[in-house]
């Protein structure tokens, strides 16, 4: 989804609210709206402007917007601006310092070589709430809620190896 979003940038500015928005479904049948909506929303975009192809299409003009960051490297500063904007749409919750836990509820707890992505987690989340630090559980959250955190937090800790969702 970062990836993804890292293209947006050209929509920071949206001049023509005719240009359509167009996304690759690869493997998934049906888009996220859910997780993109806030995104898309805070750059102006209707849902009604997003095509999401499923095959081979044409078109008159395509316009391939250059990412704005790359994973694990560097970002332009208009990367930030993308969130800037975001940020606008989600109100600051109150906690001021967050836990991100990678204990996963579910049946989702196997993690690479078979080893529990939890070992030791809840040690981890006990000492961090002796600290005062609110606890997430980030597959449990929307994205809106995820992006409200995060604005309101003053410290925002996780432990190593930890996907952000």
């Amino acid at each position: 989804m970062i990836e993804n979003f890292s293209v947006m940038w050209p929509f920071l500015n949206r001049i023509d609210p005719k240009v359509k928005v167009v996304c690759l479904l690869q493997g998934q049948e049906e888009p996220k709206w859910d997780v993109f909506h806030l995104f898309y929303s805070a750059l102006g975009i209707d849902e009604s402007s997003i095509i999401f192809l499923k095959q081979p299409t044409r078109f008159k003009k395509v316009i391939v917007a250059e990412q704005s960051m790359e994973l694990q490297g560097k970002y332009h500063p208009i990367f930030k601006q993308l969130f800037d904007k975001v940020k606008l749409y989600a109100r600051p919750a109150k906690y001021k310092k967050i836990y991100f836990s990678k204990r996963i509820t579910s049946s989702w707890t196997e993690g690479s070589f078979g080893l529990s992505r939890h070992l030791g987690e809840e040690i981890a989340e006990s000492l961090f709430k002796k600290n005062g630090f609110y606890i997430v559980r980030p597959e449990k959250i929307s994205m809106r809620e995820c992006i409200s955190l995060l604005n309101g937090c003053e410290i925002f800790a996780q432990t190593p190896i930890m996907h952000f969702y």
